[in-house]
């Protein structure tokens, strides 16, 4: 284990007295400049990583029939499929979600092949990595030539900027070299329009809305004008909160802009339908045991109370006495039955692929051994599946299998295997040496018949 103590002792043994406010404050000054060498280290070292992902990715597509199963398939589909198998090989490894790793390469490319002053900048600790994903992400949608443009003069900016700063200006370089291109940048940006919900402690959650900036501002003006007009007519809430609530309470009635007193504004009732997985001494405010909220986690007795309250339906499981296992419901049709389908979401409660959090809900119902190839359409065969690792598991070489215990193990195309831990505990874990604690069967890697010729490097 690093002593991190030993680590950090200042250059030239222990701290000076504290009187000593020049010497101080002259130990003080190197340790900063250390502080500063360390952060140069950290941006050389990442330019570095953004070259071997660009070589990676080369690499893998040179070689994509490690990664593509139909060897028929068009140059395209054999290169996006390719791309997202190993996005999905460099996630896992890295412990890092696809998208940052999916943002890592477009990064990595365009840095490598189109940005060569920005990825040298980095190497050399000039600038931050902040400072280059900014330069990509400007540089987006030039022409070669007006790449090179921005970036000869962009770069100059970086150099002697924060990444806030460098965001605005290189926001308005960029459209002093390309501004008819403005609107047409706009349009595609529509696009990708979404919105995100991230989980928060406490019972809290983060609701961000990506869409037209004028539109995100007028939201957000509405919002504190309702603020304004309650505090102003007595409410007792900070502004910050009446902003929030007002916010919440217009995804269903509207803003409230003009107010002359303190009326209450009651929103509609969200009516959610319910897994109950709430327990039953909970619903009948016996005990105050947490119930949990699909796609969420625990929640509180009186919040799960309420909401099984405002729901028009229950789904409603046959599970063990003892044990709470849910028991099998089966079925003999490919199609999956809604309470079958209601079944699985409530026992995987994620997309079933290593390291996605996807909630099952929003899934497909997979048959985790191809109908076509014998798979029975019962609990024991089917898995909760996002539309996106649904289609990488019939297009790639990830496999998947099932371990004697439930366990569910998942083989990369490189012959990794990530073992997905069962009921419901979160994570995953790569399989070097199988541990006989783990108590499961882990199905043996396939046999692959093709490997690169010769190794990347």
């Amino acid at each position: 284990m690093v002593d991190f103590n030993e680590f950090v002792k200042p250059p030239g043994g222990d701290d000076p007295s504290p009187g000593s406010a020049g010497a101080s404050a002259d130990l003080l000054s190197v340790m900063v400049d250390s502080v500063a060498e360390q952060q140069e280290l950290l941006s050389s070292m990442q330019a570095r990583v953004f070259m071997l992902v660009s070589r990676t990715v080369q690499f893998a597509l040179r070689n994509d029939r490690v990664f593509v199963r139909d060897e028929t398939a068009s140059l395209a589909s054999r290169e996006e499929w390719t791309r997202r198998a190993l996005i999905s090989e460099l996630a896992l490894a890295l412990h890092l979600s696809e998208r940052k790793v999916a943002s890592m390469v477009q990064t990595s490319e365009t840095l490598v092949t189109e940005l060569p002053e920005t990825l040298s900048a980095l190497h050399d600790g000039q600038i931050s990595v902040q400072h280059a994903e900014i330069m990509v992400s400007q540089a987006e949608g030039l022409d070669a030539q007006q790449k090179r443009e921005f970036e000869s003069t962009a770069i100059q900016t970086a150099l002697s900027t924060t990444p806030p700063q460098f965001r605005s200006a290189a926001a308005a370089i960029r459209e002093r070299l390309n501004p008819d291109s403005a609107a047409e940048r706009k349009h595609r940006a529509m696009e990708n329009r979404h919105i995100e919900v991230a989980p928060l402690p406490d019972g809290m959650g983060c609701l961000s809305v990506i869409g037209p900036i004028e539109k995100i501002k007028g939201i957000e003006a509405a919002a504190r004008n309702t603020a304004r007009s309650l505090k102003a007519a007595g409410d007792d809430r900070t502004v910050s909160q009446i902003t929030a609530d007002a916010v919440l309470d217009a995804t269903m009635t509207g803003f409230t802009v003009d107010v002359s007193s303190r009326d209450e504004i009651r929103a509609a009732t969200i009516r959610p339908t319910v897994h109950v997985t709430v327990p039953v001494m909970t619903l009948l405010g016996r005990s105050n045991e947490t119930g949990t909220l699909d796609g969420y986690g625990p929640i509180d007795a009186d919040t799960a109370r309420e909401l099984a309250a405002d729901a028009p339906s229950f789904t409603r499981l046959l599970t063990h006495p003892e044990t709470g296992t849910v028991l099998s419901v089966g079925r003999d049709s490919y199609a999956v039955p809604a309470d079958l389908r209601r079944l699985v979401e409530i026992r995987d409660e994620t997309c079933g692929f290593a390291g996605c959090n996807r909630p099952a809900s929003q899934c497909d119902i997979d048959h985790r051994k191809d109908w076509q190839y014998g798979g029975h359409t019962s609990n024991d065969n089917l898995q909760a599946l996002c539309p996106a690792h649904h289609q990488l598991k019939h297009e790639s070489t990830w496999q998947v299998n099932r371990a004697d215990d439930g366990t569910i193990v998942w083989t990369s195309p490189l012959g990794r295997q990530y073992m997905v831990r069962p009921n419901g505990e979160p994570g995953f874990k790569r399989i070097v040496k199988f541990e006989e604690s783990e108590q499961a069967t882990v199905p043996a890697a396939p046999e692959r018949k093709h490997f690169p010729d010769n190794p990347p490097f």
